[in-house]
């Protein structure tokens, strides 16, 4: 000690300057507060960012190593999410399969372009006995005419050629022979009656033009709809079905034979009298 001063000894040197050095980190730090899960260490020195400016991964990878961060307590745990249910959209009532009865049908509608019967089996060319008769019979215009509602039955020229072999007939023959001509080709027309196939019954009777002369509908299981006139001849199965305008036609692969066309080859001694 000089003129009443004292000087520190080294040591106590030493201890004041570890002192300071502890108070300048101590500062960097918040006080001496342990690092935050925002600071990195690694290349980053300890305590060169201020406390907390660094947000988890902002540091580009690679420049320091995150601390794992602290287990916090877990907040509850979110369950699934709910499932909407799927609603079916409302869907229409399936179409009546339910055939009508033999009542008159409603029109089908024809369009300005529709293909009249007659257009369409002058047109086909294979039709041509049907033709030839029905135009011998006076039906040409029904047959003609668009709006005309009608079931049109038309045999094949190969069934036109069985029945006429069986009995003993021929186009020209037919034709002359009005009172037959007339019970064959009215037997063939149902007016005021357009009935699809999905449409018929079996035993379902359609009126023809023939006066109180009746076709018997035949829905066979797995095989196509038939018709049938009087007992003794062949059932007519249906080979197509055609729309045309409001006439739905029916090409057969036997010709319709009639109660009344019946008697009157009975009376010529075409075909003989049943049982």
């Amino acid at each position: 000690m000089e003129g009443g001063l004292m000087y520190p000894s080294a040591i106590t040197l030493a201890v004041l300057l570890l002192g300071a050095v502890g108070g300048t980190h101590g500062a960097r730090t918040g006080g001496g507060r342990a690092l935050a899960r925002t600071d990195f260490v690694g290349s980053d020195p300890v305590g060169s960012d201020t406390v907390g400016s660094d947000p988890i991964g902002s540091d580009t990878a690679g420049n320091g190593v995150q601390k794992e961060q602290a287990s916090s307590s877990p907040g509850p745990t979110p369950g699934p999410s709910p499932i909407t249910p799927v609603t079916e959209p409302d869907r229409p009532a399936p179409p009546s399969r339910s055939p009508p009865s033999a009542s008159p049908a409603v029109a089908l509608g024809p369009s300005t372009e529709c293909v009249t019967a007659y257009d369409y089996l002058s047109a086909n060319g294979t039709f041509t006995e049907f033709l030839q008769i029905v135009e011998a019979a006076g039906l040409a215009d029904l047959l003609k005419d668009p709006s005309q509602v009608a079931m049109l039955f038309v045999p094949t020229p190969s069934a036109f050629e069985s029945i006429f072999t069986g009995v003993d007939l021929t186009v020209s023959s037919l034709i002359k022979d009005k009172e037959l001509l007339s019970a064959i080709v009215d037997f063939h027309v149902a007016p005021n009656y357009a009935l699809r196939p999905a449409q018929l019954t079996n035993n379902l009777q359609i009126p023809t033009l023939a006066t109180d002369q009746l076709i018997t509908v035949f829905v066979p299981l797995g095989s196509p709809v038939a018709f049938g006139g009087a007992q003794g001849y062949a059932i007519a199965s249906t080979l197509e079905t055609l729309t045309l305008c409001d006439v739905v036609a029916y090409v057969l692969d036997s010709v319709l034979i009639s109660s009344a066309a019946d008697a009157i080859l009975v009376s010529q001694g075409k075909v003989a009298a049943s049982g």
